[in-house]
């Protein structure tokens, strides 16, 4: 029976960004943004060419009840359009903001044991489908669709190495995903 490895660190905005980032969330905010934006582009045409034929039918009273939700909708889509950039960056911002929580890991035969604070999450081999490594950051990918992060740079000193994770996961016919095959899955 081989010793448990046990893994501490520090997480904080970076861990967070990047668990955002691994389970594309950048792509999943630009496709509500835009289907947003083109739902209200659409109102505002519709409006517009509702306005338009008003006009043409001399149906004034109509077409100024018509104007003013049509030049509303033009307005928001518009705004909508400006503040896309500025709502990434206030994303940014948000990731900044969460709190350093000292994160345990310890690997056995069983599988993975997470201890964040009070909370204890237990994970059997058998639920962790494959495990990347990218920018210095390993990466178990679970069954439910979360991620045991082990960022390199921020272990605690006296914890196991990476190569030793890496090598547990070799032992439990975990395989290994490089970044292209990863971000694709």
């Amino acid at each position: 029976m081989a010793a448990p490895l046990v893994y501490e660190y520090k997480s904080g905005w970076r861990e967070a960004a990047a668990q955002f980032r691994d389970n594309n969330g950048p792509q999943i905010f630009r496709k509500r943004l835009s289907s947003q934006l083109a739902r209200h582009i659409a109102i505002a045409l519709l409006l517009a060419a509702a306005f338009a034929t008003l006009l043409l039918t001399k149906a004034w009273f109509f077409a100024v009840a018509i104007a003013i939700p049509c030049y509303r909708q033009s307005r928001f889509a518009l705004r909508l359009l400006i503040t896309t950039k500025s709502s990434r960056f206030g994303l940014r911002e948000t990731f900044r903001e969460t709190p350093t929580r000292n994160i345990k890991l310890i690997v056995n035969e069983a599988g993975l044991e997470e201890v964040d604070g009070e909370i204890v999450s237990v994970c059997p081999w058998s639920s962790v489908y494959h495990f990347t490594y990218v920018n210095g950051m390993l990466s178990l990918h679970l069954s439910n669709g979360l991620r045991a992060l082990v960022p390199e740079a921020r272990l605690l000193p006296g914890s196991s190495s990476i190569a030793e994770l890496v090598g547990r996961c070799n032992e439990n016919n975990i395989p290994f995903r490089d970044d292209a095959v990863a971000t694709a899955a």
